[in-house]
Parts: C-alpha cells; structure tokens; sequence
C-alpha cells in the first residue's frame, strides 16, 4: 500500500561487475493495474548502470495469505513478501543478502519511492527508556519518603 492505494514494490536483480553475483535493486513502488491478473509492465534499463542507493536487509518472515512455498511453478512474478532464502533457491545465480533501496534521485529507471528513513523509530524507544526511568525515580522517592517518615515517626515518640 502506498497513500492508500494498492500495487506493487518492483524488485530487479542487477549483476555486479563482472561476476555472476546479484544484488535485488527495489526501483520503487508502482500502482496495482486493473485487477492482480494484469500486470504492470516493467520496462528494465539494459546495459552497464551506475546505481546509488541505501543497502538494507529485508525482514524475516511475515504473513502468509496461502502456501508458504508452491513447488509446482519453478517462478512466479508476484512475491507476496520477499524471502531472500526462498528467492536464492528459485534462481540460477548467487544473490547478495541485502536489498538495494534505489535512490530517489536516481535516474536509472525507478518508480515512486518514498523510502521511510531507518532511525525513525529511534525516538519512540528513547522515549520509553525516558518513561520506565522516570518511574523509577518516583518509586525510589515515594519508598525513601515513607520510610524516612516512618524512621521520623519512631524518633518523634
């Protein structure tokens, strides 16, 4: 989904140099066409490219809507998610374990990418470490303040 409107991340394995190794380059997103049986059509650049871009290494698991593995195609265009291990069995050539998230200004041949930065989620969690210290500072004060009341107490009579 992508501003509330279904379709597709285009993943492409781009060959480094002149090996046979690959690594998966996401272009970018691309709208859903008129139902899942027409596909987009993806026009790939061909020849030697220059690519810049952030390497990321795709999540593990996820949500299956059917068959964790369907065995009876060798390939199919349509990945629900990506599993770098399930996608380096369907193909003939060496993959690297990361993902390419291509850079948005890059003119190699991309499509909308609005990549979510990665430290985003950095301000949440400090957040909580700022909420369960300060709890324990209150515990701490309230625990100190009874018992130095009760001590207080014991003294005054």
């Amino acid at each position: 989904m992508h501003r509330g409107q279904a379709g597709y991340h285009v993943l492409t394995p781009v060959k480094i140099g002149g090996g046979d190794t690959r690594i998966l380059i996401n272009r970018g997103w691309i709208p859903l066409g008129k139902s899942r049986t027409d596909l987009p059509v993806i026009q790939t650049p061909s020849g030697v490219v220059t690519i810049t871009g952030l390497a990321t290494v795709p999540l593990k698991g996820g949500f299956h809507l059917g068959p964790a593995d369907r065995t009876d195609q060798p390939w199919y265009p349509v990945w629900q998610y990506l599993e770098l291990e399930r996608y380096q069995e369907r193909v003939p050539f060496a993959i690297q374990p990361v993902v390419l998230l291509l850079d948005p200004d890059s003119q190699v041949g991309g499509f909308e990418r609005e990549w979510q930065r990665l430290d985003t989620g950095i301000a949440v969690h400090q957040g909580y470490a700022f909420q369960w210290f300060s709890l324990a500072i209150a515990l701490l004060i309230i625990v100190l303040f009874f018992n130095f009341r009760d001590a207080a107490s014991k003294i005054v009579k």
